[in-house]
């Protein structure tokens, strides 16, 4: 992966409907967070350098921000490098809910002094982030209340914060990063699916719903995203557990700090994406899987195949999950960690799960052909 602010400028303004490159440096307050984020990434994917598909293609990955007021990310490709973007109002969404998170007095309350939070409630009674984006979006100013009813009152808890959200975009950047190397891009334009991955439902008219082809190609696209979450979380899970973390703070929080923060934060991009969606209205569970049925195959992902390197990787699953209660109260409509418990039980859910789970295996030989994979190393 290499950071080419110019290419990635020059790809998505050459678009059929142009985006705008957001620039990005270390030096700007304004933009240093956003230059951790893409750094870290960077150097914690330099495994993709000598990486290779069966044609013996390389595999360059250019990361980048777009500069947009839609909440949203994508992979895409030009044929010789693979982009990956995140959009602005999705960076600010993160670290709005994250902040928020933190201003309540019973979440993660071990850390700082939770109870010098007052808890506040979202304005509006929109979901944090969402607030500001409407906001913003209407041309109006952002005023104290608004960082009262955002920022944690202990400094702690508020560095805290930034962490948490530093997290969750990585699990964004590493989720597209799975569609480039798990050939998820080739596959759906070798098979005329799609042109590119977005986060956010792609616009389709009841005509096209109704046509099996692309029924059957949309099942295909869910199945792909359950594929780049399940990688992603993984991948999160395994920098803190191997002691991998290259952000300083976050490493500073210690191993247990961090891989409570990692799973809440995979579990929560997943109800953020449902009030995206819902604030958009945008057509649900077309090219993606519902958000609530993407934070189960997060919590199978975490039992199936990460208990070995965790051996309590199911209580931290649930630990992360029951988070959501204690946000509940200020978000009734946030999930609720006892359903979560119980639709695991469900028998409903296991063989839906299991039907998923057969697909999955049918699809991943498809993709194939398409993966990069590292080279060994010759010696």
């Amino acid at each position: 992966m290499i950071s080419d602010y110019n290419q990635f400028r020059s790809f998505f303004a050459s678009q059929d409907v142009p985006e705008k490159a957001f620039d990005v440096s270390r030096d700007e307050e304004t933009t240093n967070l956003h230059a951790v984020s893409m750094e870290s990434i960077t150097a914690l994917s330099q495994w993709t350098e000598n990486s290779y598909d069966r044609k013996n293609r390389k595999l360059q990955i250019i990361p980048g921000y777009i500069e947009s007021m839609t909440p949203n990310a994508v992979a895409d490709s030009d044929g010789s490098n693979f982009y990956i973007g995140i959009n602005n109002a999705l960076f600010v969404i993160i670290h709005e809910f994250s902040m928020f998170c933190f201003a309540q007095q019973n979440f993660f309350p071990n850390i700082g002094d939770a109870n010098n939070e007052v808890s506040p409630e979202p304005l509006d009674g929109r979901a944090p982030g969402l607030w500001l984006l409407n906001h913003t979006t209407k041309g109006e100013r952002v005023s104290d209340l608004h960082s009262k009813h955002l920022i944690p009152r202990c400094s702690e808890r508020y560095v805290a914060s930034i962490y948490l959200a530093q997290i969750m975009l990585r699990y964004v950047w590493l989720h597209e990063l799975a569609h480039c190397c798990n050939g998820h891009i080739g596959y759906i334009r070798d098979h005329k699916i799609a042109s590119r991955v977005h986060e956010l439902e792609t616009g389709l008219s009841a005509a096209q719903l109704s046509n099996n082809k692309v029924i059957q190609n949309l099942e295909q696209m869910q199945l792909l995203e359950y594929d780049a979450d399940s990688v992603a979380f993984a991948g999160s899970v395994r920098i803190q557990n191997n002691g991998l973390e290259n952000v300083e703070g976050i490493r500073n929080l210690g191993k247990d700090q961090a891989v409570d923060l990692t799973i809440f934060g995979a579990f929560a991009m997943a109800w953020l994406f449902e009030e995206i969606q819902a604030y958009l209205n945008v057509r649900k569970n077309v090219s993606h899987p519902a958000p609530y049925l993407r934070l189960h195959n997060l919590v199978r992902t975490a039992n199936k195949y990460l208990e070995s390197e965790l051996a309590d990787i199911r209580d931290r699953s649930q630990s992360a999950y029951e988070k959501f209660d204690s946000i509940k109260g200020v978000i009734p409509k946030i999930y609720s960690g006892q359903k979560i418990a119980a639709d695991l039980e469900s028998n409903d859910f296991q063989l839906q799960f299991l039907k998923i789970d057969q697909e999955m295996t049918a699809l991943r030989d498809k993709l194939q052909i398409y993966r990069f994979d590292p080279k060994p190393i010759e010696t």
